[in-house]
C-alpha cells in the first residue's frame, strides 16, 4: 500500500507529563506496519536518518534521504511523467520537487 504513515514519538511539554514514547514502542509499531503492507513507514521525532529516509519498495535502496526533516539526497528520476528509483526505475508515487 502506496499511503505513507508517519508515527511519531511524544515527549512531554507543558501540563503533560508523560514520559517519552519508548524507542523499543516505535519500532515495534513501524514494524508491525510494514508487515501489514504499508511501504511507506516513518518515524518521527527521533533523529535518525534511518527512520525519516524513503527507500524503495523494490530495490530498498534509499531514494529520499531525510535528516531533521530536510531532504539530504535525492535518489528519483522523473520518467513518463512519474517519479522512478534512480536505481531500479521503481515509480515511487511522490509529489513535488526536490530543489537544493
Amino acid at each position: 500500500m502506496d499511503t505513507p504513515l508517519h508515527i511519531n514519538r511524544y515527549f512531554p511539554a507543558y501540563a503533560w507529563r508523560e514520559p517519552p514514547t519508548p524507542i523499543s514502542k516505535l519500532l515495534e509499531i513501524a514494524e508491525e506496519a510494514k508487515k501489514s503492507g504499508l511501504r511507506y513507514v516513518y518515524i518521527g521525532n527521533l533523529h535518525n536518518p534511518r527512520y525519516e529516509t524513503t527507500y524503495c519498495p523494490k530495490c530498498s535502496r534509499p531514494v529520499i534521504v531525510r535528516n531533521n526533516y530536510r531532504v539530504v539526497e535525492w535518489k528519483l528520476e522523473k520518467r513518463d511523467n512519474e517519479w522512478r528509483c534512480k536505481y531500479c526505475g521503481y515509480p515511487v508515487p511522490i509529489k513535488g520537487e526536490y530543489i537544493p
